[in-house]
């Protein structure tokens, strides 16, 4: 029998340097992270479980879990239109400047394609002066 033991430990991590707790037993950023990743994997883990013995829950059970869940999803709605103006704006701009941005790249790729078309020979720097003229450039 071989009585010896191997380990190999974590790439990288230093003996006796912990990666998630700090000595007095608080968690550091990394271990933050990752409690809250593990939190959010318990909460799926528990609805999954929740969903496939639905059929065992009572009806003051299920209607307690149905109240809760809309209660969560009307909060994150809540809170998004108050705490998020900025996305609000943003999908407004986006919208009305991106089809224009994108009519007149499109209209420069045309522009290029019969311009080599024509020419017969295919130049990238001429091709973005196409799709993206800068007006400002003086001539």
């Amino acid at each position: 029998m071989n009585d010896e033991l191997y380990h190999y430990g974590v790439k990288g991590m230093k003996w006796g340097v912990r990666r998630y707790q700090n000595k007095d037993g608080t968690l550091t950023a990394a271990g933050k992270r990752r409690a809250r990743k593990q939190e959010a994997r318990d909460v799926r883990r528990q609805r999954k479980s929740d969903y496939r013995n639905r059929k065992l829950l009572s009806d003051s059970e299920l209607d307690s879990k149905i109240n809760r869940l809309k209660k969560e999803k009307q909060f994150k709605e809540l809170s998004e239109e108050d705490l998020k103006p900025g996305r609000a704006a943003a999908k407004k701009f986006i919208k009305s400047t991106g089809g224009k941005v994108l009519g007149s790249a499109a209209v420069g790729a045309l522009a290029y394609a019969g311009h080599t078309f024509v020419s017969g020979k295919v130049d990238l720097e001429t091709l973005a002066n196409y799709m993206f003229p800068n007006p400002h450039k003086k001539k």
